[in-house]
């Protein structure tokens, strides 16, 4: 899990979905804006990908866990993760080389 501060609050969510840049793949898209802080995440994860929470919040944490790693190579990015309909096996290694593309 990401640190709090590496963490994207509900209203800054809304100023990257207007103003941010897009890439995307079959499994993610991500809406990224460049900043002078650190890098800060969030994970969103809908009911349509699953009705448990329990599952949800498995993903969730599951793309923590991808993104922590890359927290240096990505410093200066705030980005919303967003978990597309369509599962693909090696799901989390196309969310590595989709962030990878960012810069």
């Amino acid at each position: 899990m990401l640190p709090k501060k590496q963490r994207l609050k509900k209203e800054e969510i809304a100023g990257i979905l207007k103003r941010g840049g897009i890439v995307s793949s079959p499994s993610f898209r991500v809406r990224y804006l460049k900043t002078s802080e650190d890098m800060r995440v969030a994970p969103v994860v809908s009911k349509k990908i699953s009705k448990l929470a329990v599952k949800r919040n498995s993903l969730r944490r599951k793309i923590y866990e991808t993104v922590s790693p890359l927290a240096e190579r990505l410093k200066g990015f705030d980005m919303v993760i967003f978990l597309q309909k369509n599962k693909e096996t090696g799901l989390f290694d196309d969310l590595k080389d989709l962030l990878l593309k960012i810069k």
